[in-house]
């Protein structure tokens, strides 16, 4: 809204809320590095995929990952997820022939791939909104570098159905309301 401030800038790690989906994942954390334990089950799964994420509180943000594609076993990136049949993944697949960076979105028309790009070594994942639209790419030679932008609408309850569900986070109180 005009004239609210918003903080700019990194936030601080310790001040996220982290979630898990449908239950807690087992992730271990050191200073800014996640170490998410596999899983079998995809994001388009109703099982429990090793996700742990954050709600997106504000409209204007970026989130950005360092995966080292040499070190991976599966796919593995940034979403925004509404839910298993809406969400927006840019990712690296591994493959023994080489890694690629992949912008997917899916939503009611199934999965689609956006982007595939083949990448080496470490790669800086960025998922970007401006409050319209998603940009899914890469941090590259200093720059952002965009392999697809999708429309928030393409995510939205109204369009996928589906709701926010209920969050209970852990390290804030609820405020308390004096009895009458």
């Amino acid at each position: 809204m005009p004239g609210v401030g918003v903080p700019a800038g990194p936030v601080v790690e310790d001040d996220l809320d982290w979630v898990g989906l449908r239950g807690p994942v087992e992730h271990t954390r050191t200073g800014t590095t996640h170490r998410l334990v596999p899983r079998p089950d995809p994001l388009t799964s109703r099982g429990r995929p090793g996700l742990v994420g954050r709600r997106q509180d504000t409209h204007t943000c970026t989130f950005a990952a360092t995966i080292d594609t040499a070190d991976l076993s599966g796919p593995t990136g940034l979403a925004a997820y509404q839910h298993q049949d809406a969400h927006l993944a840019v990712r690296v697949d591994p493959d023994p022939a080489g890694a690629h960076v992949v912008v997917e979105i899916v939503d009611d028309g199934g999965p689609h791939v956006l982007s595939r790009v083949p990448v080496e070594g470490s790669v800086r994942l960025e998922l970007r909104t401006d409050g319209r639209t998603y940009r899914a790419g890469v941090l590259a030679d200093g720059g952002f570098v965009e392999h697809a932008a999708v429309p928030h609408l393409r995510l939205a309850t109204e369009h996928v159905g589906g709701s926010s569900g209920c969050c209970s986070p852990s390290s804030r109180r609820a405020p308390t309301v004096p009895p009458r």
